[in-house]
């Protein structure tokens, strides 16, 4: 055949004693290298082959011993043949890199580097976003106020304005609420495209063989680009503006809170690790006890699929009573599990209220102090007071929601790891296959590649045809680097 190289993979010696070379492969080295005849003598290992398949020493009367069908598969299919163009192949192989690659969290990698490459739009989602967070404050501040002002002769006109203002800033977060998920929503679809596109980038870059592997079938690889993906623009969309939102609101009441009174705002700050507890504890506990009782269902659900399943079987040995009977014991469990979950989230709420109007009635009595001592007007406690009351319930929504962007962001690992991987062998990624291997073959030689199970020689073509790349070394072809060919 000319103008092409042949590859053929051929299970009996007789099929390449005709080869102009030889080359024997033990523990990813060449060993030993010839013709049939010197490998004979040279090679114990080549020597076994041949006398298992019992061809004798001598070649002439090796080549007496094979059919015509043999020497047309000789002629015709050598094991490697190289045409006559000017053509050389080498590789090298060295000792692979140790250590793996360390990579940054993956709320940097995405948020951040999100940022870098949409800082407009993130920065206006972000301001939108802060726009939304003040009505809390505003209104905490300014409710007082209007309480204050029915004691007033002119208390219509107070409350006019006071209620325009609060009308001003309701429809001005309504409208940046509206801006900041839309605003968002851009950021978080062109992250979640961006990631897409860079990862189904490496997965078609991948070798053929890390395609083999178990984990990595079209249903794998399909869920980590489409819908583990999927998962960023959530976090985005909707976590990342709602948290930017709590803490400027966290922001704004605490300057609020120190401006109106800062006696009061230390007091009442005092204070906020009870009311962080006690929000905690009651998210926490609805969380448990809303929690998915599917687990606790399974003994059911296995019962009826094989009730269901074997219908026949079960009208037959009038065997009703006895599989209602097993689903009623099979119910004990889940209905033990939510008796014992109620108990507990009673228990919970009712010691989390109990800490909160605690804290309220301790924070309370402060106001009480301060006013007493001529420190503080009642006005003022009051207003600095509600406006931490009102950002209590951002606060346990900030420390909630953190914990949740995290868990979510962790749900893109495997993806990341596809990201991070390096071209290798994957079947056994931490072996040097090829270690110290070194072959030349000149242009128009037939050359021939023996060895045990797995000693190399599959690597060596699938690394000549480009299933994989190696980790270190180089493969020559007319003295280029294969990598350096344009494959398009």
């Amino acid at each position: 055949m000319q103008g092409r190289t042949v590859i053929l993979i051929a299970h009996r010696i007789s099929t390449i004693i005709n080869a102009d070379k030889i080359v024997v492969v033990e523990n990813g080295r060449v060993a030993h290298s010839g013709t049939h005849r010197e490998l004979l003598e040279k090679s114990a290992f080549y020597s076994s082959v041949c006398n298992m398949q019992n061809l004798e020493k001598e070649s002439g009367q090796s080549r007496d011993r094979i059919t015509e069908q043999d020497e047309e598969e000789q002629d015709n299919k050598p094991s490697f043949t190289a045409d006559d163009k000017e053509k050389k192949i080498e590789l090298t192989s060295k000792q692979p890199k140790q250590g793996a690659r360390k990579r940054t969290s993956a709320f940097y990698r995405i948020y951040f580097r999100t940022f870098k490459l949409v800082p407009g739009k993130v920065l206006l989602g972000s301001t939108a976003a802060a726009v939304s967070g003040i009505s809390r404050p505003i209104f905490a501040f300014f409710i007082i106020t209007v309480a204050m002002a029915y004691l007033e002769t002119d208390a219509q006109r107070i409350v006019g304005k006071y209620s325009v203002i609060l009308f001003l800033v309701g429809f001005l977060t309504f409208f940046s609420n509206i801006f900041q998920h839309y605003i968002y929503g851009l950021v978080g679809e062109r992250a979640m495209n961006n990631l897409r596109e860079a990862l189904f980038s490496v997965v078609l870059r991948s070798e053929v063989g890390w395609f083999k592997e178990p984990g990595n079938s079209v249903g794998f690889l399909t869920a980590r680009v489409v819908s583990d993906t999927s998962m960023i623009k959530t976090v985005i969309s909707d976590r990342m503006s709602v948290i930017v939102q709590c803490i400027s609101s966290i922001l704004i009441a605490t300057v609020l809170s120190t401006a109106v009174n800062w006696r009061m705002a230390l007091a009442v700050y005092a204070m906020m690790p009870c009311h962080l507890i006690a929000g905690l504890v009651q998210v926490r506990s609805a969380k448990g006890f809303a929690t998915d009782n599917s687990t606790s269902h399974q003994k059911l659900i296995s019962l009826t699929s094989e009730a269901v399943s074997n219908i026949r079987t079960v009208a037959s040995f009038v065997q009703e009573e006895e599989i209602l009977r097993k689903a009623d014991l099979a119910l004990q469990e889940p209905m033990q599990t939510i008796r014992m979950e109620s108990i507990k989230y009673g228990a919970l709420q009712g010691a989390a209220l109990c800490l909160w109007h605690m804290t309220h009635a301790i924070q309370l009595s402060c106001s009480i102090a301060l006013i007493g001592n001529g420190l503080a007007t009642f006005e003022n406690c009051v207003r600095s007071y509600q406006t931490f009351a009102l950002m209590v319930p951002s606060i346990t929504e900030l420390w909630t929601l953190i914990p949740m962007v995290m868990s979510a962001l962790a749900v893109l690992d495997p993806a990341l790891d596809i990201l991070d991987r390096e071209t290798t062998i994957p079947s056994r990624a931490k072996v040097a296959i090829l270690d110290g291997f070194s072959l030349a073959i000149e242009p128009g030689q037939r050359v021939a590649l023996v060895g045990p199970s797995g000693a190399g020689k599959s690597t060596v073509f699938a690394l000549l045809l480009r299933f994989y790349e190696p980790s270190q070394g180089r493969v020559l072809v007319d003295g280029k680097d294969i990598r350096g060919y344009n494959l398009k």
